[in-house]
């Protein structure tokens, strides 16, 4: 029996606020995107829906983008990026 990958995700900021939770362990299927993490992050909070885009996003504190192969047992961030002038 093949077991769905289980990844940690949070949540910073104003996306916090609008999930309603800072952190919570998704099932995602092998070889899921960071693009395809949104679209189930979405379908569970659907406040989240024009929020996803323009951030910054980590995957283990490392920058990434939608095209990116989210690894089994990761932790992945979403958070508004640092502004700076």
């Amino acid at each position: 029996m093949n077991k769905k990958p289980v990844i940690n995700v949070r949540f910073f900021s104003h996306l916090k606020d609008k999930a309603g939770v800072d952190a919570i362990s998704m099932e995602i299927a092998p070889n899921s995107t960071i693009a395809d993490l949104k679209q189930q992050i979405i379908a569970a909070y659907p406040a989240l829906d024009t929020h996803l885009t323009n951030i910054l996003i980590l995957i283990n504190s490392q920058i990434a983008i939608d095209e990116d192969v989210i690894p089994d047992d990761c932790t992945v961030s979403f958070m508004t990026p640092i502004g700076g002038g």
